[in-house]
């Protein structure tokens, strides 16, 4: 008698640099083609792997352009963001495009991404290079030396995965980490006033408008020195009313510490930072949502207020 045994097939299994190269090709075909990527498949991807997305974009970006990503922002500065996440510390997203940076007050259409809400933020605007180097960066006083300029901003959130599909639990933090960490667009403050530092930057756009990415100009932020960022109260009103409110030092405790852990991470990582790159440091306001056709108003207790409008 012969035993039959089950044929078979034989799948080439894909490896996992290719597997994260399609993901970062998804995530990217999004913004030109409007079909978001959904979560099925991704719910097991590891934080480090959404960062080697994150690398496999922006040596993308530099292959073809020959430049840097603009900048970075910082996400989960707090223990309740932490928390929600599942999250021991903070984490980074790439700022990919230079469009995506606009000075307020903003307008801002909704076809452009999937909105998630809004935050008040610090952003800063470097002066020098902080390149990789052993044990990164820990010192306040030299990050304040290498800060150009710091601008009140506000961060809109997005994300390319599919809002409809059921978010998995707990939370796909890895695929958060590939899609930018749920960047969408900044909107900053310029100071003008004429008292600040010069900001140095030659990345950002000073038209106010999505689709013109070519005004760009140097800004004047504010001087870092002559400042207690820290103790700067900040409000965060939708639709004309107020919906959160905190203080600098609800990013990390000082938003220069939450620079430093993000200069040190790209270190680790063999990344650095860049002068005239812009870093957003986190929310002091919390994340607010905001529906399309909305409104955001972000005050900044001395500085000024960051508007924006949200299309349909």
């Amino acid at each position: 008698n012969r035993i039959a045994f089950p044929r078979l097939r034989l799948i080439r299994a894909m490896s996992s640099r290719d597997r994260l190269t399609k993901l970062a090709s998804m995530l990217d075909l999004v913004r030109t083609s409007g079909v978001n990527v959904s979560t099925t498949g991704w719910e097991s991807l590891t934080i480090q792997e959404g960062y080697d997305v994150q690398s496999i974009k922006i040596s993308r970006l530099s292959n073809q352009n020959g430049v840097l990503p603009p900048g970075w922002k910082v996400g989960a500065t707090n223990e309740g963001s932490q928390k929600r996440l599942n999250l021991q510390g903070p984490f980074r997203g790439p700022i990919l495009q230079r469009h995506d940076i606009l000075s307020s007050p903003a307008s801002v259409s909704q076809s452009a991404f999937n909105l998630r809400g809004v935050e008040a933020e610090f952003a800063v605007v470097l002066n020098k290079d902080l390149p990789p180097r052993p044990g990164g960066y820990l010192d306040l006083d030299e990050l304040a030396e290498a800060v150009g300029g710091v601008f009140p901003a506000i961060e809109i959130t997005s994300t390319r995965v599919d809002p409809s599909t059921p978010p998995p639990v707990p939370p796909a933090v890895g695929l958060m980490m590939a899609d930018d960490g749920n960047f969408g667009k900044m909107v900053f403050l310029p100071n003008s006033g004429g008292t600040g530092g010069e900001s140095g930057s030659s990345i950002i756009n000073d038209t106010g408008s999505e689709d013109d990415g070519d005004g760009i100009a140097n800004h004047l932020g504010w001087d870092v020195g002559t400042m207690e960022w820290d103790n700067v109260a900040v409000t965060m009103e939708v639709d004309g009313k107020i919906v959160a409110s905190g203080r600098g030092a609800d990013a990390l405790g000082h938003p220069l510490k939450s620079l430093a852990w993000l200069a040190t991470n790209l270190s680790d990582a063999g990344l650095g930072l860049k002068k005239g790159q812009v870093a957003i440091t986190g929310t002091c306001t919390g994340l607010s949502p905001v529906h399309a056709g909305g409104s955001a108003r972000a005050v900044f207790e001395g500085m000024g207020e960051v508007l924006v409008q949200l299309g349909e």
